[in-house]
């Protein structure tokens, strides 16, 4: 969540992101599109919070 608070500012609103602690995995701009690189993502990016930037 610390990189949430300190990022999200950085992209635009309904923008996703996967990230996990103190590092951002993959970002998109739609959830589909999120969802497809997290799956080419190796085992050692795993677990990940999947998180939709809101006002």
């Amino acid at each position: 969540m610390e990189w949430i608070k300190q990022h999200d500012n950085e992209y635009q609103i309904g923008h996703w992101l996967a990230v996990r602690p103190g590092e951002l995995v993959a970002d998109a701009p739609t959830r589909d599109e999120l969802d497809k690189k997290l799956s080419m993502l190796p085992e050692d990016k795993k677990p990940y919070l999947v998180y939709r930037v809101i006002p």
